[in-house]
């Protein structure tokens, strides 16, 4: 997984904080993504207040992307805040496949498979007055 952090000058412990965490949260619901990118803002520049917006962003193999946004007073707590959610986002997707698995779609040709496709019809075959199709 390639992880791709930005908006944290000079500040490697949080760096190293923030991989670890976010691999072990990906690697613990077993979801296995092909980037995560993090993404700290100042809004408010200089002055100070909360402004500090965390933006985490991960692209999984297939289906949409999952991008979630905190905003806190530091950066180790806007982390934590958008990392809280995209714990539960994951959740939500992992229970999602997890329901698609356990009840299928019912497929119509299984249904019909003895009688013939609606744009070949055999000479033997015609569709009676309740509409359905049946031999004469």
């Amino acid at each position: 997984m390639l992880t791709a952090i930005r908006g944290l000058p000079g500040q490697r412990r949080l760096r190293v904080e923030v991989v670890n965490q976010l691999s072990e949260l990906l690697e613990r619901r077993r979801f296995t993504p092909v980037s995560a990118r993090v993404a700290f803002f100042d809004d408010d520049g200089p002055r100070g207040g909360v402004a500090i917006r965390c933006a985490l962003t991960v692209r999984p193999k297939r289906g949409p992307t999952i991008r979630v946004e905190h905003t806190a007073r530091t950066h180790s707590a806007a982390f934590n805040g958008g990392l809280a959610i995209l714990r539960r986002q994951l959740k939500r997707h992992v229970q999602r496949r997890r329901r698609r698995a356990r009840y299928p779609t019912r497929w119509a040709p299984s249904v019909t498979r003895d009688r013939p496709r609606a744009t070949g019809l055999d000479s033997d075959w015609t569709k009676g007055s309740s509409h359905t199709l049946r031999p004469h």
